[in-house]
């Protein structure tokens, strides 16, 4: 299910700074997650959040995730941080899920009930149309755009 990011993610070794992720979860990391947020993650986002648990490359591209060792972190760094902190100061909805934060404005969510990522103005509160039809295709996307932007 991974294989082409895996395979994007050997590319960008190439670059000067090297990929970072979290590390490997467990699905009881993952269900404390979705049930403390009240969501249902898809196959996909399982997966890599089981696989990788989240990161990048530092200053370049980021994706929230699970924390191995804490996974209802309040970093914002993390789907949960984000996703609270949004729902809290922002009156974020419940089935928006915070994949990639940078407060207020340029927010990336994910709608669980859909699997549409947006781009989401929390101040507005408006969302853009659709970024991304899936989280996979948000993966691969912004993977291949940074490795072919250098």
């Amino acid at each position: 299910m991974l294989e082409e990011f895996i395979k994007l993610i050997k590319k960008a070794e190439i670059l000067k700074e090297e990929p970072v992720f979290y590390g490997s979860n467990s699905e009881e990391n993952i269900s404390k997650v979705e049930h403390t947020l009240q969501l249902k993650f898809d196959d996909f986002l399982r997966t890599y959040l089981l696989v990788f648990g989240g990161g990048g490359i530092p200053d370049l591209l980021h994706t929230n995730g699970i924390l191995p060792a804490d996974p209802l972190s309040d970093n914002m760094y993390t789907l949960y941080g984000a996703t609270a902190y949004a729902r809290q100061e922002f009156q974020l909805p419940d089935n928006f899920l915070v994949i990639n934060s940078n407060f207020p404005s340029d927010v990336l969510v994910l709608d669980t009930h859909c699997g549409i990522i947006y781009n989401y103005e929390m101040l507005s509160q408006n969302r853009s149309s659709t970024l991304y039809p899936n989280f996979e295709n948000y993966l691969l996307t912004e993977w291949n755009a940074l490795i072919e932007e250098y």
